[in-house]
This record gives structure tokens, sequence and C-alpha cells, in this order.
């Protein structure tokens, strides 16, 4: 076989291929050509019309894309609002009850620390106590295990001072009543002695000669009530100072229970304020708590000083 058909089996060898790429090509521009021919044949207003209609297919995919793109934007927002209104309500609710547990506790403190009054009366108390607990079981819906906890806590600490001061102020209670119920005899007995001196000055000017029998009734009768006015004067004062011995134990209750009271509903109103979000310093709730206490200790203690006063029981008062 001869060189060149040697380098002509080569060029088969090597070189088909690609000459078969360069025939697909030249099909695949034929092609193009023919249809570009074929656009160039039609008249122009068709040409026109295929146009508009290329124009309204890719205009109408590009709207319809750009609708469902803003749909979703849409959507997501509006999630995104109702989400948020769900959280602004429940933070509202969660609000709402923290601070009407708030004004249930300190409606009960002021029942509890009342009872160092003899005249008030407990059913305030029991009163306010129910009202309290209603407010702080709805508390336990929203608190946390920490919130929970230390609402209990400062209601258990009201409820423990609520019975000492209770169990301690039955003498005081007593003696205070029987104090009332002897200063209004002694006013009784004066409106009555002065409604007999009235009788007597009548029957002065009347002239006492002519009616000295009357005159010896009135007499005794003031005399009387002169008596009487003295008994209830002096079992008025015997049951004051009863009254104020018995004080000093329900005082000093309250001296000693003060500290953990006080400490328990700042615990509780920290835990609140930190779930609530509010941004203020701790130090004011620490600095108004400790003022609590101590006015607290101080009105106690001036109570104490002034009972103190009386060092020895009275004598027995006979009934």
């Amino acid at each position: 076989m001869s060189h060149d058909g040697g380098l002509f089996v080569v060029r088969r060898m090597h070189g088909g291929p690609r000459h078969d790429s360069f025939r697909d090509l030249g099909n695949q521009g034929s092609a193009v050509q023919e249809w570009v021919q074929f656009f160039a044949d039609l008249p122009s207003s068709v040409t026109a019309l295929v146009g508009i209609l290329i124009g309204s297919v890719i205009t109408m995919v590009t709207g319809s894309l750009r609708d469902r793109t803003a749909r979703a934007l849409q959507q997501q927002r509006l999630d995104h609002e109702s989400t948020q209104r769900v959280q602004e309500r429940r933070s509202a609710l969660r609000r709402d009850l923290y601070l009407k547990a708030i004004e249930g506790s300190a409606e009960l403190r002021q029942a509890v620390l009342s009872l160092l009054d003899p005249e008030t009366d407990h059913r305030v108390v029991t009163g306010a106590e129910t009202a309290a607990a209603g407010a702080l079981s709805a508390v336990y819906l929203v608190a946390t295990p920490q919130t929970a906890r230390a609402v209990a806590s400062y209601f258990l600490e009201l409820q423990r001072v609520k019975a000492v001061l209770l169990m301690q102020r039955t003498e005081a209670v007593e003696a205070k009543a029987m104090q009332v119920h002897s200063t209004a005899q002694q006013q009784i007995a004066l409106a009555r002695r002065g409604e007999l001196f009235r009788q007597q000055t009548d029957l002065i000017a009347r002239g006492v000669g002519e009616h000295e029998d009357e005159w010896r009734v009135l007499s005794s009768k003031i005399a009387a009530e002169s008596g009487h006015l003295d008994f209830y004067g002096r079992e008025a004062t015997e049951w004051l100072n009863r009254y104020r011995i018995a004080l000093k134990p329900l005082l000093l209750s309250l001296i000693e229970r003060v500290d953990p009271l006080e400490a328990a509903g700042l615990a509780a109103l920290l835990c609140i304020r930190n779930e609530l979000g509010i941004e203020t310093d701790v130090s004011d709730f620490e600095a108004t708590y400790a003022k609590l206490s101590e006015e607290n200790r101080r009105f106690a203690m001036n109570i104490l000083q002034q009972v103190e006063a009386v060092t020895e029981p009275p004598p027995e008062v006979k009934a």
C-alpha cells in the first residue's frame, strides 16, 4: 500500500468522528436557516402577530410568577402578624393576671396587718384571703415553676402571720371590748346624773321646802349614779391596761415575722418582674421592701414602748 494510502487510512481512523461532528453542525445550521427563512417568507402581519403572541405568553408567565411570589410574601406577613397578635394577647393575659394577683396580695397583707387593731373583724381578713387565693390560683396557669413557687411562698407566709395574729389577739380583743363597754356605761351614768341635776335645779326653782321628799329622792339617785360613774371609770381604765398588756405578745410576733414576710413578697415580685420583662433596677424593689419592713417594725416598736409602760397587770375585775 502506498504512503498516500496509509495517510488516508490514518486520516480515516483519527479524523472520521470530527468529520461527522462538523457534518451534524452543518445540518443544525441548515435547520436554523430554514426556520429563519420560513419566518422571513411570512407576511409582516403574521410575523408581528407571532411576536405579540410570544410576548403575551412571556408577560403572562412573568406576571403569574410575580403574583405567586407576592401571595407567598403576603401569606408570610399574615402568618407573622397572626403569631405576633397571639403573643401579644398572651402577654396581655399574663400581665392582667399578675396585676390582679399583686393587688389581691397587697389587700390581704393590709388586712392581715390590720389584725393589730382589735376592732378589726376577722371576717375582713377571711374575705381578703379568699379573693387573693382566687387571683393567685389563676397565676399558676401562666407562671413559670420558679414564679409559682415564689408566689405560693408569699401567700403561705401571709397565712402564717394571719394565724399567729388571730391566735394571740383573742385576749386583746376581749379586753378592748370590755373597755369599750365600761366607757359606754360611764357615759350613760354621766348622762343620767346630768338629768338628775337638772331636775334638782327645777326643784330649787319651785322651792325645796315644799318638796323635801322629792329632793331626798333626787339626791339619793345622784349619789348612786356618781357611784356608777366612778365604778365604770375605774373599770374602763383597768380594761384598757389589760388591753395594752395583751398587745405585747401580738406586737412581738409581728416584729418577729415582718422580715420573712417582706422577703417572701420581694422574691415573688422580682419573679413577676422578670416574667413581664419590666426594665427596672432590682435595687429599687429591694429598697422599697426594706423601707416597708422598717416602717412596720418601727410602728410595732412604738406601740410596744407604750405598752411596756404598764409593767404589772391590774387586779381582777369583778363582773
